[in-house]
């Protein structure tokens, strides 16, 4: 019952939109192929998938020993459009060997429509001669109702039937439909169950394994004489609706070249998609390492610019030992003014100036100061230059002299590079890194400016200087971090080139894989169309409730249609067989 639950949850109709519960669909519908038949179950609880695997995952489902409720849950998944192979009724297969099966006659050219009982079959024998041998025959059969069938042919041996051919009916266009052709050239049938389990199994290879089911017809030609044809009603529960009509290729020279040419192509294909599929999942193993590389090389430098921005913002007087806020004095007990002395242009430090010119700052740098000076602030710093960069809730800026190289990120590098191609951004994230001109400030007086840059108000900040000696090992992290990033931009570059090769590999490869299905799809198309052209609405001799053929006779003078109680218009409700006898004139030497 779970598995009926699973399968209607995650059915592509109700998901078109979730591939992955398509693909959820299509495993639920392998393991119900698997529970559902009682040996394969057997072999799947004592070894595994392997052992189904040794035997070519080749399961056929006996809807005899299914029982009632088994049988709807198959009857379930094969409405759903799972293909489920069924065993042929063992009492069929052997009331044909015994020779005691009931034999229609079906004459070339002429199509007969039925009902066949679930687990049933209706015989045919379609007598041919030297022409029409040569010529190639086509059976077809056809159900407008969609019912399930299978189109089987018996080879005859001292009044023995064995079977020797089967072909499970598919659905084409709004119908269901199979076909055997006699054509003296190999002809292919698809089992549509290979792709399906592969399906399940990888649904990356099922398009690989599409052409896989083609297998090949053990007969492609008949001799002249009576050949045994049957069709076998497949359905679940009720009987199976029919027509089932015999031509000659004689009439279909183009189709029948056509036909030939396009199982040539599908052959050929075949060998193609087994090159294309080594060469795809190479290509797609190399972007997945690629794009596996990238994720973890874009997770390595955001960090390392993380980590830049906190030992940035730890280079704060709130650490340093000295603060000084409206004017109090710090913790050091000196107060601000003996190293550094903070003039407005008013002459007032506390003033405040609404105007939005810039405020300038004298920094008084004594020789002590040997470990270097840093001065952070919030919002804007001028020459050299540093524009404001969002960090968490604030912006800020800051010019680190620290004896040692150290960078400034100029982030419109980076936006530039995305706006011109996306995903060239990341890597172009570190090539911002300018280095600073002026790695060290001498003893002295030095010029710094705070700059309004809002585009209307005024920009309110906050600036500090704090002496790195109270931070040397931020100092050493700092210095750490800055050259991993210089080593990191150039593992970037050298990745760049090897991501857009992977990358440019695998876009080819599936554009290919594109251009292949589209054709894949129109060769199978086209076979369809030519397959179901084979039909007597083109041969010259139709019969359908007893009308005249196009052949400008009428049905009596070639064949004569008799029913049970002897009357060819009587209506017969019963379900019983319905008998034809065709008396053919010697005059008939086309056949």
């Amino acid at each position: 019952m779970v598995e009926m639950e699973e399968s209607v949850r995650y059915h592509p109709d109700k998901n078109s939109s979730n591939p992955e519960a398509s693909e959820l669909f299509k495993e639920v519908a392998y393991s119900y192929s698997i529970l559902s038949d009682p040996e394969k179950r057997r072999q799947y609880d004592v070894a595994g998938f392997e052992a189904l695997e040794s035997e070519g995952m080749d399961m056929e489902i006996d809807l005899s020993n299914l029982g009632t409720f088994n049988t709807m849950f198959a009857a379930l998944f094969s409405k759903l459009g799972v293909p489920i192979k069924t065993t042929i009724s063992a009492i069929v297969l052997e009331e044909a060997l015994n020779g005691t099966i009931t034999i229609r006659p079906l004459p070339l050219g002429t199509s007969f429509s039925g009902k066949v009982e679930k687990q049933c079959a209706h015989f045919f024998g379609i007598t041919i001669n030297n022409q029409q041998a040569q010529a190639g025959i086509v059976v077809r059969v056809t159900s407008a109702a969609q019912s399930k069938f299978k189109l089987l042919y018996f080879e005859e041996a001292n009044g023995s039937y064995d079977l020797s051919l089967q072909e499970d009916s598919e659905k084409t266009g709004k119908m269901t439909s199979a076909g055997m052709y006699f054509l003296h050239f190999q002809v292919y049938r698809m089992d549509s169950v290979v792709n399906t389990l592969a399906m399940a199994k990888d649904p990356e290879a099922a398009f690989f394994k599409k052409l896989e089911g083609l297998q090949p017809c053990e007969v492609s030609e008949l001799k002249p004489g009576t050949h045994i044809f049957a069709v076998y009603g497949d359905n679940f529960f009720k009987p199976a609706a029919y027509t089932i009509e015999a031509v000659c290729a004689k009439s279909y020279e183009d189709t029948t070249e056509k036909l030939k040419e396009i199982e040539s192509k599908l052959l050929a294909k075949r060998t193609d998609l087994r090159q294309f599929e080594i060469e795809y999942r190479k290509a797609l193993a190399q972007f997945q390492e690629v794009t596996n590389k990238y994720s973890q090389e874009k997770q390595c430098v955001d960090e390392l610019l993380k980590d830049r921005e906190s030992v940035h913002s730890t280079f704060t007087i709130s650490r340093g030992g000295m603060t000084h806020s409206n004017g109090d004095a710090s913790g050091s007990g000196k107060s601000p003014s003996e190293d550094y002395r903070f003039d407005s242009p008013n002459g007032s430090p506390d003033a405040k100036d609404k105007s939005n010119k810039k405020k300038w700052f004298n920094f008084n740098v004594s020789r002590s100061d040997k470990k270097g000076l840093l001065i952070f602030m919030y919002l804007f710093v001028l020459f050299l230059q540093e524009d404001s960069e969002k960090t968490g809730k604030m912006t800020s800026a800051g010019m680190y002299f620290l004896h040692f190289q150290v960078y400034r990120m100029d982030s419109v590098v980076n936006t530039l590079a995305m706006a011109k191609d996306p995903e060239a951004a990341f890597f172009k994230k570190l090539e911002g890194l300018q280095p600073c001109e002026v790695s060290e400030l001498k003893p002295g007086t030095h010029i710094f400016a705070v700059y309004g840059d809002n585009f209307f108000k005024p920009a309110a900040y906050t600036i500090e200087a704090v002496c790195a000696k109270s931070y040397e090992d931020t100092t050493e992290k700092l210095k750490e971090i800055e050259s991993k990033l210089l080593a990191k931009r150039t593992d970037l570059r050298q990745f760049e080139i090897e991501y857009r090769k992977a990358l440019a590999q695998f876009q080819e490869v599936t554009n290919k894989y594109s251009q292949e299905k589209q054709c894949v799809d129109e060769l199978l198309k086209d076979r369809e169309s030519v397959h179901s052209t084979f039909t007597i609405s083109r041969g010259g001799m139709t019969h359908s409730n007893g009308d005249a053929s196009s052949s400008g006779k009428s049905p009596s003078e070639d064949y004569r249609f008799d029913s049970p109680n002897g009357s060819p218009d009587a209506k017969d409700k019963s379900n019983k067989k319905k008998w034809f006898n065709f008396n053919v004139s010697r005059s008939d030497k086309k056949g």
